[in-house]
């Protein structure tokens, strides 16, 4: 089954862009049956997105001769957009301070939420956390998988002592998510492995996918029913898709296997993922107000406008990664050359 996450690790990515994207359009226009239950748990899409880059990562660490040539790849991907979206979106805040724009860029401002410290979002801050202590991680898993669970231990600890403080509510929401990327590492490391390969792993895997549905409907009436705040300062938002997550990526990989329309059409979309991911929030705050006058709770609208609005997310998302492509280059040939002059 870990076979067909790593064929349709794309589509899989794409499928959970469209679930972040739909969970943040209904966010902040309407829930619209049938979609709602789908809609209301769709920040599990970003979940799906983390679990994706750890069993990636561990696929595709050993590649590196070092741990630069990693960061830099890392970085000439992430950052170009990033610092992008951020300039933008100060920009429209109309907010023209190069020293917020600089910290917001650097994430610091979700990192140290000291006084009023600039940042935009958190994704791409905790994504760069977790991609700066991966080769420590890589190197440690690989002297005992066992060092896993002490890994996990450390997350649950932190997690438990921001829920136990009843503060850090943004930053709980990053901690929250570092089990779910050290679960993706771990099933890299099965895949990696050949331990999909067992005579009982497709059994597991059923009964993975089984227990993650029951769970996901557990997890959409929780969310339905219970004070968000609550919620949210415990963690409960996140830490079921521990299960539900892993279970998504199985049950996507069997159902992509069997449509291979699907699978072009999601793994297009998952190669802008991130472009996605950051632009679709930037185009709705831009266009909150006009789509709401427009929509007025029409259900039929609201399907028309939604479809509207992925296709100019993505329209944009693909020009904006043709657009940036030359500087992502630029950056991972000048670091690649600094690296083969200080290696002579």
């Amino acid at each position: 089954m870990l076979e067909k996450i790593s064929r349709y690790r794309s589509a899989i990515m794409g499928l959970a862009t469209i679930w972040v994207v739909l969970f943040h359009w209904c966010e902040n226009f309407t829930f619209a049956p049938p979609l709602e239950s789908l809609a209301r748990c769709g920040y599990g899409g970003v979940d799906v997105f983390l679990l994706l880059s750890g069993f990636g990562l561990y696929i595709g660490y050993n590649k590196y001769s070092s741990v630069w040539p990693f960061y830099i790849k890392r970085f000439s991907r992430l950052y170009p957009i990033y610092l992008f979206i951020i300039i933008v979106a100060f920009v429209l805040k109309h907010d023209y301070s190069i020293s917020h724009m600089l910290l917001a860029s650097l994430g610091i401002g979700f990192y140290l939420p000291v006084g009023n410290l600039p940042w935009y979002e958190w994704y791409v801050p905790t994504i760069f956390c977790l991609y700066l202590l991966f080769p420590f991680i890589y190197k440690t898993i690989q002297k005992s998988i066992k060092y896993i669970g002490v890994f996990l231990l450390l997350a649950f600890i932190m997690i438990g002592v921001l829920v136990f403080l009843q503060k850090g509510s943004y930053q709980i929401l990053a901690i929250s998510r570092i089990p779910i990327f050290l679960i993706g590492v771990y099933m890299g490391w099965l895949y990696k492995n050949q331990k999909d390969l067992q005579p009982t792993a497709n059994v597991k895997g059923f009964l993975l996918i089984s227990v993650s549905l029951l769970l996901y409907f557990i997890e959409l009436d929780v969310v339905s029913f219970y004070d968000y705040t609550i919620l949210w300062k415990n963690a409960l938002f996140w830490l079921p898709f521990m299960i539900i997550a892993p279970g998504f990526t199985l049950l996507a990989g069997l159902g992509l296997h069997h449509l291979p329309c699907a699978n072009a059409f999601f793994s297009k979309i998952g190669e802008v993922s991130l472009e996605v991911y950051l632009l679709h929030m930037l185009v709705i705050e831009l266009s909150k107000d006009f789509i709401s006058s427009i929509l007025c709770n029409n259900l039929w609208m609201n399907y028309l406008f939604f479809a509207l609005f992925v296709i100019v997310v993505l329209s944009i998302a693909l020009l904006l990664k043709y657009a940036l492509k030359p500087i992502s280059n630029g950056l991972l040939k000048v670091g690649s050359g600094k690296i083969i002059r200080q290696q002579k």
